[in-house]
């Protein structure tokens, strides 16, 4: 049937196909606007690890690589350093301004670093925690 809809003396075997491709394969577009909404739209979360919602990140910028859209790996990390949450701004300047360039994995071990660093001091016990003593004039 489809064949009798597009069957033409004018036609080839390639210029259908090409003409099926162009007019089909418009799902692969679709993906692709899609991938690159839901990285531009990705916003981080209080009550997820910043390492876990970093893998979640890369994992639209590998469905990106999938349909032929490769980000460079430079504006990757600065887009993930970008999208930290307000207290972790301090973190990502400091990276921001780092000489040399910060790769992937290197901003993916930072992340782990801090991240440890964060959780020791909010579990550390009540009596190793600083303390400051207020007194109040007349």
């Amino acid at each position: 049937m489809l064949f009798d809809v597009y069957y033409s003396d004018s036609y080839t075997a390639t210029s259908l196909w090409d003409e099926l491709d162009r007019k089909y394969n418009s799902k692969e577009q679709g993906l692709e606007k899609y991938f690159v909404f839901k990285f531009m739209q990705y916003q981080m979360v209080e009550d997820k690890s910043v390492a876990e919602q970093t893998h979640e990140i890369i994992n639209l910028e590998h469905a990106l690589t999938d349909t032929e859209m490769k980000l460079p790996e430079k504006f990757l990390v600065m887009s993930i350093v970008d999208k930290f949450l307000k207290f972790w701004k301090n973190f990502g300047m400091t990276l921001k301004h780092q000489k040399g360039r910060l790769s992937l994995d290197d901003l993916m071990i930072a992340i782990s670093i801090e991240e440890e660093h964060i959780n020791q001091t909010h579990k550390m016990p009540i009596e190793h925690q600083p303390r400051a003593n207020l007194i109040v004039g007349k």
